[in-house]
């Protein structure tokens, strides 16, 4: 009887420290949580200081001054329209990568149900930027097969904006930042996209942030191009919403190499 006891405490007792380890565990996460989203906010009041004070300013001299001559007028309301657009495509980033951090997968059953073409996508974020792409003299080379599909824990339409933001961003970045670049290459081998450039690369010590909110290695540089410092940080969550992981090397010869991995239905 006294040993059935002992045994008894024991095994409360390892269940209760599990019981305590997955508590704080569960803590640990809302509270890490909690600073990402209070980090994020921060962060975007202060991205949006900037164009927000630019309309203020400009504006400001427009109704100051009713007598400023025509084409000063215009290129202050052209500079206006400049940040305006900067501003929403930075809202749009945030909610985009807001919605993805809260994203909780659903059953598997579920998810088996909406399949997500990816090749289909690729080739629509490649028409949708055909003209950038040639304005830069860029072109892409494809290694992939014929079809490629994935499960979508997102829904039909919300799954498709998921891949397609990941190409997307992905196609941007690397028209924004890779200078000298002369072409981009998309491959799949064994479950993994690998995505990369021939432009100026990254050096090493900045791969390790490149994935992080709002990280610029020239941030004055991208402000002008109209960068959020989001787009890398949606790839990586967009990634993980779809049960990936997502990296970035030095390209062989030079530029930039995303690889990441997505959970693949079938192929063809």
């Amino acid at each position: 009887m006294v040993e059935l006891n002992i045994i008894f405490r024991t095994y409360t007792g390892d269940i209760s420290h599990t019981i305590i380890l997955l508590y704080w565990k569960l803590r640990h996460s809302e509270e890490d949580k909690q600073r990402i989203k209070r980090q994020l906010t921060q962060n975007a009041a202060h991205e949006l200081k900037t164009p927000a004070a630019s309309i203020h300013g400009y504006l400001e001299s427009i109704l100051d001054n009713p007598d400023m001559p025509a084409d000063k007028r215009q290129h202050f309301l052209e500079r206006c329209y400049a940040q305006s657009e900067r501003m929403h495509k930075l809202l749009m980033d945030m909610s985009m990568l807001t919605k993805l951090e809260n994203t909780s997968l659903l059953a598997p059953r579920e998810i088996n149900n909406t399949i997500i073409d990816v090749v289909a996508i690729i080739q629509n974020v490649l028409d949708d930027t055909a003209l950038l792409l040639n304005e830069k003299n860029i072109q892409v080379r494809l290694d992939i097969p014929s079809a490629i599909t994935i499960p979508s824990p997102l829904g039909e339409s919300e799954g498709y904006s998921a891949i397609y933001s990941i190409f997307r961003n992905l196609v941007d970045n690397a028209l924004a930042y890779a200078t000298g670049a002369t072409e981009i290459n998309i491959s799949y081998h064994q479950g993994e996209f690998i995505f990369s450039d021939n432009g100026c690369g990254v050096a090493p010590e900045y791969l390790p942030h490149l994935f992080e909110r709002f990280y610029r290695i020239d941030k004055g540089r991208s402000r002008k191009l109209g960068g959020t410092g989001l787009g890398l940080s949606i790839v990586k969550n967009a990634v993980a919403v779809f049960g990936g992981t997502t990296t970035a090397e030095t390209t062989h010869g030079g530029g930039l190499t995303i690889r990441f991995s997505l959970k693949e239905t079938s192929r063809g």
